[in-house]
């Protein structure tokens, strides 16, 4: 409230004078009351002043601070010199926006004569001035929005209230401290002006500003050149290794290994061989076409497996699933060379599957212990519970596509509908295409394009382009 409020007041005296240099205004404050009224409720707020809103906000992060120990204490002096400086910068802006200087102290002035903004050019500001007042005297308005939020983050911290007074704390002496140093550093702001200007190789802060952002851009040059320079490989190793490096310390710092078991069949395991030696052989094939098959292949094996579960019905849908791809790759393929290009060297060849290797091992270990980490019931024991006495069904599975999950289940058949229409279009496409071409097709199909040139009937002397 107190930031966006401060924020009109820079504009409504911009837009009137014309100017928003401090080194220039004088007097506006006279010139304009109501105005210097609303600059002063924000920054007063701001700088943490009570009664107001940003008092409350202020008192609770020193609250909130000085019990803590450790590395939290430095966090306590960096929030009080902030404070510090807050106070400061805020006496310094209203002095330098709206007080009346003498002569000798400002260039060219502006704000004698500046013409009064209009009542609804100044409503909002006042408005935001008169929320900050109403939050800080009645801050258990305040609470009711913000103590949800927080016991999203901290369940104990929603049991909080803010409060104006807590009493003789050493919270308060906190803010009488920082009230006082922030009086002290506006007082004396000439002598840091005089020891600012001889401080050697002084620079600005816009300028620092502008160095950070060449330096930055400097290095973002320096990353993109190495992370992006063309080659699709790099680009899925760096996103690999990333998600693998980031999550793995605290993976198995916090590791939680579940009960597990290998196998409830034999057959399982001849399963798992043929999937594995699928995939192996997927990764050396030369041919697109035999690697495509080694691809279902391995789709066909998961299906198994479901059966070996007792899940026909998703053994079912994988089935289907894994023939569309089969049978689109097939279809794509007809547009592909017959091979694979030439491999690169030995050492890229090895690296890549270095990478391929890092990644399954931590998507294993990723799903052993997310397992593992489970704390609450699994739903699928109020699946198996409400299926037949709420949906009338005795297969859970059904029961979870039709009635539990109905409008996932419409989803997911709008899109394979969608799809299916695509491949019948880009088929349709082709033939016609062929045709056009002169390919000899025994079938009916008979389509002609607009733009053919045999489409387009002779010339047989009739004048009206229609008849034609």
């Amino acid at each position: 409230l107190f930031k966006a409020a401060l924020f009109l007041t820079v504009g409504i005296v911009d837009h009137q004078a014309h100017t928003r240099d401090l080194r220039r205004l004088s007097g506006l404050g006279r010139r304009l009351p109501v105005l210097f009224g609303v600059a002063a409720v924000a920054g007063a707020s701001m700088a943490g002043v009570p009664p107001l809103l940003g008092f409350l906000a202020k008192e609770s992060a020193y609250e909130a601070l000085v019990h803590a120990d450790g590395a939290y204490a430095i966090a306590l002096v960096g929030v009080v010199l902030a404070s510090v400086l807050t106070f400061a910068y805020t006496a310094r802006y209203l002095w330098g926006g709206f007080a009346t200087k003498p002569p000798e102290q400002v260039d060219d002035p502006v704000g004698a004569d500046v013409a009064a903004p209009a009542p609804t050019f100044l409503a909002p500001a006042v408005i935001l001035a008169a929320l900050t007042v109403l939050g800080g005297l009645l801050p258990g308005l305040v609470t009711e929005l913000v103590a949800p939020a927080a016991g999203a983050l901290e369940a104990e911290a929603g049991e909080e209230y803010l409060l104006l007074w807590h009493g003789l704390t050493p919270a308060l002496g906190l803010t009488v401290l920082t009230f006082a140093a922030g009086i002290a550093l506006f007082l004396g702001r000439q002598r840091l002006w005089a020891l600012q200007a001889r401080l050697p190789h002084r620079q600005l802060s816009e300028e620092g500003y502008e160095g950070t952002l060449v330096l930055m851009n400097r290095v973002a040059d320096r990353v993109t050149a190495t992370v992006q320079n063309g080659s699709l490989p790099v680009y899925l190793s760096v996103i690999l290794l990333t998600v693998v490096a980031l999550p793995l310390p605290h993976l198995l710092r916090d590791a939680q290994w579940p009960d597990t078991v290998l196998f409830d069949h034999p057959m399982q395991l001849v399963v798992v061989g043929v999937i594995t030696a699928a995939a192996l052989a997927t990764a050396l094939a030369q041919r697109r076409f035999v690697a495509v098959v080694l691809v279902g292949t391995v789709g066909f094996g998961v299906s198994a497996l479901f059966v070996l579960q007792g899940a026909p019905d998703l053994a079912l849908t994988q089935l289907l699933v894994e023939t569309l791809s089969l049978v689109l790759f097939v279809l794509v393929l007809r547009h592909l060379p017959d091979r694979f290009e030439e491999r690169t060297a030995r050492g890229s060849q090895a690296l890549r599957a270095g990478v391929a290797i890092v990644v399954g091992a931590f998507v294993t270990l990723f799903a052993l212990l997310a397992a593992g980490a489970r704390q609450a019931e699994p739903v699928s024991g109020e699946f198996l519970d409400r299926a037949l006495p709420e949906a009338n069904g005795r297969n859970v599975v059904n029961v979870i596509l039709v009635d539990f999950r109905g409008y996932d289940t419409l989803g997911e058949i709008t899109v394979l509908a969608v799809a299916a229409l695509g491949v019948a279009s880009l088929v349709l496409a082709g033939r016609g295409r062929a045709l056009r071409e002169g390919d000899d097709d025994p079938g009916e199909l008979d389509v002609l394009a607009a733009d053919d040139p045999v489409a387009v009937a002779p010339d047989d002397g009739h004048a009206d382009g229609g008849d034609r």
